[in-house]
């Protein structure tokens, strides 16, 4: 093979390079790469990580396909206690031309205090000794539905020690929230709440409670801004008929955070290529991970490179990942 074929190659390899920059740049200022794409986020730690008087926090997951298993679920739970709520909730949603941006579940429970009494027919022998005599009630409560579930019992024993004759238990009732995080056309963001009990108790097993209110106020998101962001980066370029890795160093950046970075800006490196050292810039650079899954940081863009040993510029595409 001839250094000619081998050249002929190389510029092969830096035109297409180039076409596919110039693809997710005008798909990033287009803003249709989320349609285009299928972005997979890397996985985020679903585990509670502090605890602060019982009130707990957890990280919140960003995965699309977590998001679509627990909105099945979520249905899946539903048709099983013949719930049709959240088929009719979804239908609103989808009739109202609304995104589901995220779905948050919290579930709770009231411990069971005491083991559950012997039920009796609220007789009991009066001017006798019996000890076992007792009257037995149970704290109801009332779902949405009207339905009667327990929460409480009382009981009083007449023939024992005032000190003893009252016992009072709460029986087993498991507290679900499930928030359903909407946005709307024009930017707003909706929250459709739904709190129920669980009882073991009872033959519903589930009941729906009364939300009386929703308060819900976050963090506006943070806009992307320009930032003075000094980062290295691994870097490897094809320069006319080099191939040549190098490490450099950009000084500007565009995003939301100095982490997550849409764009690179005015980067200088050094690189050597089989048997020459090289110097180079780069003006811009884009990250192309932003529509490709697996991935986090992947920046291409224009370099101009000065070869030590030529002593002159070439021109070509690099690519490049920060650390």
């Amino acid at each position: 093979m001839t250094f000619k074929t081998i050249a002929s190659i190389f510029k092969s390899i830096k035109s297409i390079a180039v076409v596919i920059l110039i693809f997710f740049v005008i798909l990033a200022v287009r803003g249709g790469v989320n349609a285009f794409f299928f972005k997979m986020n890397p996985e985020i730690d679903r585990s509670v990580c502090s605890e602060v008087a019982n009130i707990k926090s957890a990280f919140v997951a960003y995965d699309d396909r977590e998001l679509k298993k627990t909105l099945k679920q979520l249905l899946e739970d539903a048709d099983k206690r013949h719930d049709q709520r959240y088929k009719d909730l979804l239908a609103k949603i989808k009739k109202q031309d609304e995104e589901i941006e995220g779905i948050g579940q919290i579930n709770a429970e009231l411990i069971q205090r005491a083991k559950k009494p012997q039920p009796s027919d609220h007789e009991y022998k009066i001017g006798t000794d019996d000890k076992n005599a007792r009257a037995t009630v149970s704290v109801m409560s009332k779902d949405t539905e009207g339905d009667e579930f327990p929460v409480g019992w009382a009981q009083y024993r007449p023939n024992m020690d005032k000190k003893v004759s009252w016992r009072t238990g709460t029986y087993k009732t498991g507290l679900q929230v499930n928030v359903i995080e909407t946005q709307t056309k024009d930017d707003k963001y909706k929250q459709h709440i739904d709190v129920y009990a669980t009882s073991a108790a009872t033959d519903k097993g589930y009941h729906p409670l009364k939300v009386n209110d929703i308060n819900w106020t976050r963090k506006k998101r943070s806009e992307k801004e320009w930032m003075w962001n000094p980062r290295l980066a691994f870097t490897g370029a094809v320069l006319e008929s080099d191939v040549m890795p190098g490490l450099d160093l950009s000084l500007w950046s565009y995003g939301r955070t100095k982490g997550d970075m849409d764009w690179r800006f005015f980067g200088i490196g050094i690189g050597a290529s089989s048997d020459d050292w090289w110097g180079y810039f780069f003006p811009v650079e884009y990250n192309v991970a932003h529509h490709i899954p697996l991935v986090e940081n992947i920046f291409m863009g224009p370099f101009i490179g000065f070869s030590a040993d030529e002593q002159e510029l070439k021109w070509g595409v690099g690519a490049s990942v920060p650390f």
